[in-house]
């Protein structure tokens, strides 16, 4: 739209500013509109486009290589959780494993015994509470009976009113006595259950209820995958520490490969962007989508540029595609991504 300069005429003057020839009369004020010089529209476009205009994402250098390297996209390393001496490797590193499978066998040692039998004592604690619930039981049966006696003598006029009432009342507390006592007894026996459940889990057999510790055990796998690593010092005859590393399980279809990204480039990037991945020791190119860009740079020196961590899934159905293979990373400008 076109900008327009009012310009004023005086009474008895023409719009140029000449007095108009013959004599004077009064006129009324007069306003004409006219559009303004086109000089003045650039300046006016330029401030919209510069500082009213939305800020662009800066594009990235597509022909830039950021190194990466890549890794499961799902790693569990599975510990022996009790000493013992191993007696059977089951696996080795990539062999394909189901959740629940044996991947190691071992015999406990006496001290890993002696430590969940103290885990498990829990047990002890329900049987005093059992003894204390019986005989509970066996004073209300008692007082129950000088009750009714006593019932029977005030009703005849040759027992005690108050005696009564005492023997009432301490029937009423023994019997709240039993019900807490039984509840208490329920929850010991759920934490035992639970507790039975969980050394039954770390040694790949059932705990039964007789309080007998299984003398042997097996190490399971905790899901479905790649085995990445098999510990070296994991041998049959082998004595091996509790909590120490044995086996890592991966998930390696697909993998996914981590770089950093300068500052400057994040902007261009999002969620389901495309990538090509080279691998450095493999022919060919990988196309990627990218699917993870942290919100939070790795340092925060201001001294320092600030990078962030990026991954790239890439699919890997041939499973030649391992972690730890070094890549050179390339990303696809948005408008080739739609």
């Amino acid at each position: 739209m076109n900008r327009l300069t009012y310009i004023y005429s005086a009474p008895g003057t023409h719009a140029s500013g000449r007095a108009p020839d013959g004599p004077s009369r009064a006129a009324p004020c007069r306003m004409r509109m006219r559009p303004a010089p086109s000089e003045f529209l650039f300046p006016a476009l330029l401030f919209t486009l510069l500082v009213l205009a939305p800020p662009r994402a800066r594009a990235f250098d597509e022909d830039a290589g950021h190194n990466g390297k890549i890794f499961a996209t799902v790693m569990y390393n599975v510990p022996l959780e009790y000493a013992g001496t191993v007696t059977e490797v089951l696996v080795r590193p990539g062999d394909k494993v189901k959740e629940g499978l044996p991947l190691v066998r071992f015999k406990l040692k006496d001290e890993s015994i002696l430590e969940i039998l103290q885990y498990l004592s829990l047990d002890r604690t329900i049987i005093n509470t059992q003894i204390s619930l019986a005989d509970n039981e066996i004073r209300i049966t008692d007082l129950d009976k000088e009750y009714e006696s006593a019932k029977r003598l005030s009703a005849a006029k040759m027992g005690s009113a108050d005696l009564l009432r005492t023997l009432k009342h301490n029937v009423e507390q023994l019997r709240d006595k039993s019900r807490l006592l039984a509840a208490l007894m329920k929850i010991d026996k759920k934490e035992l259950d639970n507790r039975r459940a969980i050394v039954g889990r770390k040694l790949g057999v059932p705990v039964k209820e007789d309080g007998n510790v299984p003398e042997s055990g097996e190490l399971l796998s905790p899901m479905e995958g790649e085995v990445l690593l098999v510990d070296p010092s994991l041998r049959a005859g082998g004595i091996v520490p509790a909590l120490s590393h044995a086996v890592t399980i991966g998930r390696t279809n697909p993998v996914e490969v981590r770089t950093r990204v300068f500052e400057a480039e994040i902007p261009g990037l999002r969620i389901g962007g495309k990538a090509t991945v080279q691998v450095v020791s493999l022919d060919g190119v990988h196309a990627g989508v990218v699917s993870h860009i942290d919100r939070y740079p790795d340092d925060m020196n201001v001294d320092r540029p600030s990078y962030y961590n990026v991954r790239i899934e890439l699919p890997n159905d041939e499973g030649v595609l391992r972690p730890g293979f070094k890549t050179v990373v390339k990303f696809i400008a948005e408008d080739k991504n739609q």
